[in-house]
């Protein structure tokens, strides 16, 4: 999250997407890992909630998210005893990639390999990733295929996506260790159940 780009259509998405998985009985929280870039001032973490329509308790760290200095700590941040309970959406600038590209975008992605130290093994929390880092040309078979990625060998995860068609606007990826398939499935069915086309959700069932 960066704060040139706070209050845009995005953000709106993000407090309307946070807003509907509130609703569902099965989701716990979800608390919020906002990974801030940029010069992220008391008034704009103020303004970054109200927004979002969450609380500061809401916030698992509100330090910011730096290319290679203090990735480590976001994670352990994350994964306390006393935020292990709750589910996570996660709101780096850009979105899920497999890997680090060693320059300053860095700051702006978070990697499947976070993604998977987020998930512990003594856990069923569910990660909901604000994602629009996908290749443009096609948007829908670059989704799947970071999907395959994700449940593949190493990391063997369990995901799906709410993959938005329209040109330019972010998906969100759903992903859990083998202890939270159950719970990821029972997400899935709420969703639907709300009105959302299971077309809309990846991989198709």
């Amino acid at each position: 999250m960066n704060p040139k780009y706070r209050g845009d259509a995005k953000d709106l998405f993000k407090r309307g997407f946070l807003s509907l998985v509130r609703s569902f009985s099965l989701v716990r929280g979800p608390k919020v890992l906002p990974l801030f870039t940029g010069e992220f001032q008391p008034p704009d973490v103020a303004a970054y909630l109200q927004l979002l329509a969450i609380t500061d308790s809401a916030i698992v760290s509100q330090a910011r998210f730096f290319p290679r200095q203090g990735r480590h700590e976001h994670i352990e941040a994350s994964c306390v005893k006393e935020h292990l309970k709750d589910d996570l959406f996660l709101d780096p600038d850009r979105g899920l990639v497999a890997s680090l590209r060693g320059d300053t975008s860095d700051r702006e992605v978070i990697t499947f390999d976070e993604a998977a130290a987020l998930v512990p093994a003594q856990t069923d929390r569910v990660l909901m990733i604000y994602d629009e880092s996908v290749n443009m040309a096609d948007r829908e078979k670059a989704t799947g295929e970071k999907l395959d990625a994700l449940q593949a060998e190493p990391l063997k995860l369990c995901a799906f996506a709410y993959f938005n068609s329209s040109p330019n606007h972010p998906n969100v990826v759903f992903t859990a260790n083998e202890s939270g398939r159950s719970r990821l499935v029972a997400i899935r069915a709420e969703m639907v159940r709300v009105g959302i086309p299971s077309t809309k959700l990846l991989p198709a069932e």
